[in-house]
Order: structure tokens, then C-alpha cells, then sequence
């Protein structure tokens, strides 16, 4: 089998033209022609084996054959880049691939490969040579280009060789290498390799021994697939987003000690996203990179990909809640390395409900749900294919499966199913009002209501602090969201301390209201005022469980 061509620009991508690069030895099925890679193209391959594996659930199916394209293909759980090589629909196994990031050809059906994201359209992670003197034993050794002995247009290059084996006696000589020059074209098409060669120092050695052992042709669901698969049967979940039946996200939950609520499993990793103080600026973000990104519309700072660069704007998908913004270069900013873990979003389908027309209704429904952070019980069957695709979503609270039936329910009485998800939204926040506003750094209003609440009680912190509505010359409300419910209690039994305060007197503390809440004590204000320009005394608002009511002294 035939090797694509090279050009010189892409052999010095990968080598130095004048100095040594340590790299690699993989296991090849060609007699004559090696393959080798570098430690950073390891770790990226690793990196977006473990992408691919995550997120293989959003990816098409290809249709047609494209020779040269580079697609997705699963061998026995496991997921590579490929690039389409032949196609013979009068066999089985009807189409040969090259594993370009491996070096190594693999047949299979058209349909069992897949349409990959353009972020991984980028050249393979493995260079095609051939050795000037010897083939080195050891598969850890350094290599130099030499380009102008190398026949580029047959897809290898040639390299000098700087190992511990000097001596020929001791690896293979030229004499040997030369013997069968036709051998580049003749690659052992009923295995991929023998497993002899598994690689080491430095090398994703589990990736390897699939790649380098006798695999079956064609691609399926295998056991280890299915242990990989984000999400288990019965797991506890929280919707993300919602677009449709067909795609929505959840993220995997526990329940938190006897409270009764649930969090994401790495909630932590989001909450530090939110929260941290660095922002250094992505100098020339790539498709693919993984980012902190200010997001606008949320007014707050998220992980993100880079999906697409839009002319000084990019797309970026959020990956721990499966929406996608358009958002310019200077609110892109560099993630700390302890941040650059896998998303938590997880797209699913509800496969039962699919062919519903989705009303505004419940786009609201599920956009509550999102808001307030539901738990469900997610259900499916881990030993069909696609399973994710044809799941049921469980309500913890009531037991019931969202179906039809539930739909109608829930939809029928939208108003008051609104505003109970609404004002358990709302739980666990406060508003502060006339707090001092800077030029718009979050960091500051964090510091701030940090320093406020210490006037209060030091025994609590803000989980999410965020500034509402338009900036003007006045400091906009902050809304400050606890960690848990019990924390408002606290704050509003101590917040006459406030009134001492020589820093913070003029500050004021409110509950987070719902817009039917807020109407509601817009009317009993609005009577208890008419009441008192109509002679009563003695008269005066009151709270009862958070209710306002006009009672007498």
C-alpha cells in the first residue's frame, strides 16, 4: 500500500532541519519504512483519544466515501483518526483507512466510521522514515532530516540516525534495508501488526497494543466501550441545556450528605472556573484549545473549546453545559492546568419523545429546570448502540418518567410550575443593593461582599457573586448566590449589623424575588399606602415565611 506524499514543510513541522529531535519508534506494518513520533505529539494524541471517546456520541455518520478525508474510527473501544484510502463496495469489509496518527491501515464498513469535528482536521501525529545507515534496536533514539536525499513524492523521508547502536553488527545494515525497496508498497493487509513491538518510554501503551495486535475488521460495541461511557444506567444527572429532544446535555450528580440536594460530580472544577482571579489573555486561540472564557450572556467566567474562528470573534462550546456563544478575543483567556479536565456536559436524547413538537412551553419547562438545577435519574440500556441517544430522564421528586403525559401535566400548569422552579432557583441568593461598583472587575465585587459578609458572620462565603442589569452611573444590584440555603437565613438574621458599620451602612440586603413575588409586594405596598392616606394607623408591612402582608402594630 502506497504512503501519501510528503512536502518539506510538513517533515520540518515535525523535525529541526539542522539539530537532533529525540523521538519515538512506533510499531509499523510496513517491512522498510518506520514510523516514529515525538513526546508532545504523544500527549496530544493521548489528549484527543480521550476527546474523541467523550464526545463521539455528538458525531455523524459518514455516507459517502471522500478519498483522503479524515474521519473517526472505534477498534475494539477505542477511538483514532483515520483518512479514507479506498473504497470497494463489492466487499464486506468495503473501505481501507489509514490510522495516520499509528502509521498502520485498518479495513471496515463505510458506516462504521464517522464525521470528525474540524478541530481534529490537522496533520498526523506520526512521520514515515527511512534510516540512512541502520535501523536503531532501541525505540527511544534521536533523528535529523535529510531532505535533499529524500524521496519525498513516495511519503517517507530520510533521517540520520543518533542512538546508542553505533555499530552495525548490532541492528540492521544497509545492505539489509535495501534488500526489498518494493516492500513500501506491500504492507500485511489481514493484520495490522504483531504486538511485539508494543512501545515504552514515554508512549500511551494501552493505545498501542490495540493498534499493534491482530484486530477484528469492523468496528462494534465492546464491553470495555461501554465502561467508558460517561454516563452509567440509573445515575443521578442535572440538566445543562435544552434544545430539543434530540439534544440535550446533563451532567453526572451526587447527592449531597442529607440535605436532599445534588451537585455535579466535579463541581468544584466549575465553581474554581467561576471564581478565579487569573486572566491572562489567549494569545491566538486554536481550534480545539481549551479556555476560560467571560461569557456575556451569563456574566461570568466558564470552560470552553474554541470551535471556530470567526474573523477576531470565535465559537466556543461551553463544556460544562453543552451551549455554544460567539464571543470576541479579548474575553478568551488562558485555563490554569489544574482546570483542563474533561467537560461535564454530556449530550443524550430523549429517543420516546423525539418526534413531540417542542413549544415555547417547554423550552421554558426544561429552561427552568436548567436554571434551578434539577435532579433526575437518567435510564438506558448500556448494551444497545447509541444508547445515549434513547434515554429516559427520571423526576426524582415524584418518580415520574418525562413522557407525554408528563409534558402535558407540567404544560397545563405552566404558571405554577414556573414559579415554584423559579423561586427554587432563587433559594440561594440575596440582593445587595448601593454596593460600590469598580470598572466592571468581578474580582472586586467577590472581595467586596467577602469583607461585607465579615461584618456579619465569619463563618460563610459566596459561592457566585454577579452584577445585574446595565452598567450606569449608578452601582448596579449584586446577586450573590450561597452555597446553601441555610446561608440566607444567617445574613438576613444578621444584617442590622450593617447599620453600625461606618464602611458599609448604606448597603442593603433583600431577598431574591421572582417577578411574581416582586408584583405581588409592589400591590400590598401600593394598599398599605392607600390605607395610610386614607387615615389608618397603626399599620405596617410584614413577612410571614416570606410572605408580605399588612399587619397592625
Amino acid at each position: 500500500m502506497a504512503l501519501c506524499p510528503l512536502t518539506s514543510t510538513q517533515v520540518l513541522e515535525f523535525l529541526s532541519l539542522n539539530t537532533w529531535t529525540e523521538v519515538y519508534l512506533q510499531p509499523s506494518c510496513f517491512k522498510n519504512v518506520s514510523f516514529v513520533t515525538t513526546n508532545h505529539k504523544v500527549e496530544k494524541r493521548k489528549k484527543d483519544r480521550e476527546s474523541i471517546l467523550l464526545w463521539n456520541s455528538l458525531y455523524n455518520k459518514v455516507t459517502e466515501f471522500e478519498e483522503l478525508r479524515i474521519v473517526a474510527v472505534e477498534i475494539e473501544g477505542n477511538w483514532f483518526r483515520g483518512k479514507l484510502i479506498s473504497y470497494n463496495e463489492f466487499k464486506t469489509e468495503n473501505t481501507l483507512i489509514q490510522l495516520i496518527d499509528y502509521g498502520n491501515f485498518y479495513e471496515t464498513k463505510l458506516e462504521n466510521l464517522f464525521v470528525i469535528p474540524y478541530y481534529f482536521m490537522y496533520e498526523p501525529l506520526v512521520l514515515p522514515v527511512t534510516f540512512k545507515d541502520f535501523i536503531p534496536k532501541e525505540t527511544k533514539f534521536s533523528i535529523k532530516p535529510l531532505l535533499s536525499e529524500s524521496k519525498l513524492h513516495e511519503g517517507v523521508v530520510l533521517v540520520d540516525v543518533k542512538c546508542n547502536d553505533t555499530k552495525l553488527e548490532n541492528c540492521v545494515n544497509e545492505k539489509q534495508l535495501l534488500e526489498s525497496k518494493k516492500d513500501i508498497d506491500s504492507a500485511n493487509d489481514s493484520k495490522i501488526i504483531s504486538a511485539e513491538n508494543n512501545i515504552s518510554n514515554g508512549h500511551d501503551n494501552e493505545s498501542s497494543s490495540y493498534v499493534s495486535r491482530t484486530l477484528r475488521k469492523g468496528s462494534f460495541i465492546s464491553e470495555e466501550n461501554l465502561n467508558n461511557v460517561p454516563l452509567k444506567n440509573e445515575d443521578y444527572c442535572i440538566l445543562t441545556y435544552f434544545e430539543d429532544f434530540t439534544c440535550l446535555y446533563v451532567g453526572k450528580a451526587i447527592k449531597c450528605g442529607n440535605t436532599g440536594s445534588y451537585n455535579f460530580v466535579d463541581f468544584d472544577t466549575v465553581l474554581n472556573t467561576a471564581n478565579s482571579t487569573d486572566k491572562i489573555l489567549k494569545c491566538n486561540p486554536a481550534v480545539g484549545d481549551m479556555v476560560k472564557v467571560f461569557s456575556s450572556v451569563n456574566d461570568g467566567l466558564y470552560r470552553a473549546k474554541i470551535l471556530k474562528n470567526n474573523i477576531g470573534c470565535y465559537d466556543v462550546f461551553y463544556i460544562d453545559f453543552g451551549n455554544i456563544e460567539t464571543v470576541p478575543s479579548n474575553v478568551i483567556y488562558e485555563l490554569a492546568d489544574e482546570l483542563k479536565k474533561p467537560g461535564i456536559a454530556v449530550k443524550i436524547g430523549l429517543g420516546d419523545l423525539k418526534h413531540i413538537q417542542t413549544t415555547e412551553q417547554i423550552k421554558d419547562m426544561f429552561q427552568k429546570f436548567c436554571d434551578v438545577g434539577k435532579p433526575f435519574m437518567i435510564v438506558f440500556n448500556e448494551n444497545s448502540e447509541n444508547c445515549l441517544e434513547n434515554v429516559k430522564l427520571k423526576d426524582i421528586e415524584n418518580g415520574s418518567y418525562i413522557n407525554s403525559k408528563y409534558l402535558m401535566k407540567r404544560t397545563s400548569t405552566q404558571t405554577d410550575t414556573s414559579e415554584v422552579i423559579d423561586q427554587q432557583a432563587r433559594s440561594r441568593s440575596l440582593i445587595f443593593y448601593n454596593a460600590a461598583e469598580s470598572d466592571g472587575n468581578n474580582e472586586d465585587d467577590i472581595s467586596l461582599i467577602r469583607s461585607v459578609l465579615r461584618v456579619m458572620t465569619r463563618n460563610i462565603a459566596p459561592a457566585l457573586v454577579t452584577r445585574l442589569g446595565k452598567k450606569t452611573s449608578e452601582p448596579r444590584p449584586l446577586k450573590v448566590t450561597f452555597h446553601d440555603p441555610s446561608d440566607i437565613f444567617i445574613v438576613l438574621k444578621n444584617k442590622y449589623k450593617l447599620c453600625t458599620s461606618s464602611t458599609y451602612s448604606s448597603i442593603r440586603i433583600s431577598t431574591d424575588r421572582t417577578k411574581m413575588q416582586q408584583n405581588e409586594l409592589r400591590d400590598i405596598i401600593k394598599k398599605l399606602n392607600e390605607r395610610k392616606a386614607a387615615g389608618e394607623s397603626n399599620i405596617g408591612l410584614k413577612f410571614d415565611k416570606g410572605v408580605p402582608t399588612i399587619s397592625k402594630y
